[in-house]
């Protein structure tokens, strides 16, 4: 692939089905991966600075993001809690 924004949304896009085929089967370390991992592969325009994206593409990431960390909290605080 010689288009980088090509391979960016190639790569969110199998990981984040990755992530929530990992959701979907309970797997939460496969779920976490695939979706923190996604993130670093922006789907969106890599060069445009976060405040200054469209309010839909800064939902979709934040959401994301948050996610990720819900998921993380309430599998250590099932293990640990």
């Amino acid at each position: 692939m010689n288009n980088p924004r090509l391979m960016n949304i190639t790569l969110y896009a199998v990981l984040l089905a990755l992530g929530l085929t990992g959701l979907a089967r309970s797997d939460t370390i496969t779920a976490v991966v695939g979706l923190g991992l996604s993130l670093a592969f922006d789907p969106f325009d890599p060069n445009v600075p976060f405040p200054q994206r469209a309010l839909w593409q800064r939902s979709i990431l934040t959401v994301q993001v948050l996610f990720v960390i819900g998921v993380i909290t309430r599998e250590l605080w099932s293990r640990f809690g």
